[in-house]
């Protein structure tokens, strides 16, 4: 195992993408990896459920508890809204008749679940020894939706439902609608001033409490890069790569390099908004 200062403790990281072409067709940029090793789990009964968003309109999206392959296909892709998954997973353990369950969340609600696991805030919130897997997911910050949707429609003309897809890449912010050849670009300058303020004090980008970090790299497009960090990470991974349901390739400098500096400018940017503020 090795650590380092700005994305924690690793095992492995590699390039991964699903071995399944229907996986991974419409994923831009990602590989599909995340979703053919949950269908693996689910599959060999690691897990009875996932839970997950999928998209509910626009940018926003909502929590579901997912036990089939469909719903795990339109479950891909990132959110850029903050979505109460941990709320939903308290309740499928305590009410869904589930008995084990993956999570895929963000890098502060990986962190909020090791935090109960090790300190328990009332009798009952600890429900680590039924969670099988913690994914999180690279993170940049999440949007105040009406705040972002009506700069959306003030600077674009833009509605909300008209918004299919929103992706992080080379320092822009793409927005996909409906209807238009070429998405919006948008600078990370002009996008930040609608990124949540617990996101701007947030300083984790890639998941550091999760068992598998997984998220997407410029230098590496087609191809989902994965941290594996704990024991649990890395039986998920190995099943996938025996069971011929993900293609792995070690992580080349350039993506590492490009990890790292996109985890140290998270870091610097909550570092500037928590001095602006004590």
């Amino acid at each position: 195992m090795k650590q380092s200062e700005s994305i924690g403790f690793t095992r492995r990281i590699v390039l991964a993408r699903a071995a399944d072409e229907k996986i991974r067709k419409g994923r831009k940029g990602s590989g599909g990896a995340v979703t053919a090793l949950l269908l693996s789990g689910l599959a060999r009964g690691e897990f009875d459920a996932v839970v997950a968003t999928i998209k509910s309109q626009g940018i926003e999206g909502k929590a579901v508890v997912i036990r089939d392959k469909e719903m795990l296909l339109r479950a891909a892709g990132s959110r850029w809204t903050l979505v109460e998954n941990l709320k939903l997973l308290h309740q499928a353990l305590s009410s869904y008749q589930v008995g084990k369950a993956a999570v895929v969340c963000t890098p502060c609600q990986a962190h909020f679940l090791k935090q109960t696991a090790t300190f328990p805030l009332v009798e009952g919130s600890d429900f680590s020894e039924r969670l099988a897997l913690i994914v999180g997911l690279f993170c940049m910050g999440t949007f105040s939706q009406p705040s972002f949707t009506a700069f959306l429609r003030r600077r674009f003309g833009v509605s909300p439902t008209e918004v299919t897809d929103v992706a992080l890449r080379e320092g822009f912010l793409y927005v996909e609608v409906e209807g238009r050849e070429e998405p919006l670009k948008i600078t990370v300058s002009d996008a930040v001033e609608f990124v949540n303020l617990g996101c701007l004090l947030c300083d984790d980008y890639t998941a550091l409490d999760a068992d598998l970090s997984a998220g997407v790299a410029a230098a590496a497009s087609g191809w989902t890069v994965l941290i594996v960090r704990t024991e649990a990470g890395e039986k998920i991974l190995e099943a996938g790569e025996a069971g011929g349901l993900v293609e792995t390739a070690p992580a080349p400098i350039d993506v590492l390099e490009e990890i790292c500096y996109r985890a140290e400018e998270k870091l610097r940017r909550a570092t500037e908004y928590k001095l602006r503020i004590f």
